[in-house]
């Protein structure tokens, strides 16, 4: 039985982590962060870990760490719910179709983004080679709001 893989890289490997990543950022304004089928962090835009708080002393890439860092106490069982539900289906989906969404940096503070998951799924080539089981990715691309925007956040439904 082999590990599970701790990043991205360890799934796709260095020259195709590369050009993944480069695509997103290249294509989008947002701040990608892809997370597996088990909510797992697998990449976060080092520009948003940043501006997280993360940076990379605390690195939450580390195959363990999952996306409940970064949301709500009070929203996450609801949250893990949505994600578990959108795994078995997934498509685009507008999270913050109700508002902004809460997002909880490293110290504990609440900033508010607008986040937009989309279905990542690895070519034949990549999933032949493979040791994972892995089908699709989530893509998370996160928009923080400036900071007073305020309150105008809800919780994702499930």
């Amino acid at each position: 039985m082999t590990d599970k893989p701790k990043s991205l890289t360890d799934i796709l490997g260095v020259h195709e982590i590369s050009e993944v990543t480069d695509f997103f950022e290249k294509n989008s304004d947002s701040l990608p962060v892809i997370i597996d089928r088990e909510r797992v962090i697998l990449y976060c835009n080092p520009k948003l870990r940043e501006l997280l708080g993360y940076g990379w002393q605390a690195d939450i890439v580390n195959g363990t760490t999952t996306i409940d860092v970064l949301i709500p106490s009070d929203f996450q069982v609801e949250h893990a719910a949505l994600i578990e539900r959108w795994f078995q289906r997934p498509v685009a989906l507008d999270m913050h179709v109700r508002g902004a969404l809460p997002l909880i940096t490293a110290g504990g503070h609440t900033l508010r983004a607008l986040v937009k998951l989309v279905p990542y799924e690895l070519s034949p080539q990549l999933k032949a080679g493979s040791s994972s089981n892995y089908r699709a990715l989530g893509v998370a691309f996160v928009t923080l709001l400036p900071v007073a925007w305020g309150d105008r956040a809800s919780a994702p439904r499930a």
